[in-house]
């Protein structure tokens, strides 16, 4: 599910956040990329469980 609206954080640049819609019971795993202030590209991937 891609998601439309992220926000950098201000204080510290180096954190992004992303609404997500409740989720359900189960595992998840989230690929971002995105693209530094000097032109480079950062990508990356978590894996998180909700009980």
């Amino acid at each position: 599910m891609p998601v439309a609206a992220t926000t950098v954080d201000k204080a510290d640049p180096t954190v992004m956040t992303a609404p997500l819609p409740a989720l359900s019971t189960g595992e998840y795993h989230i690929q971002w990329s995105t693209m530094t202030h000097d032109g480079h590209k950062a990508k990356g991937d978590v894996t998180f469980k909700v009980k």
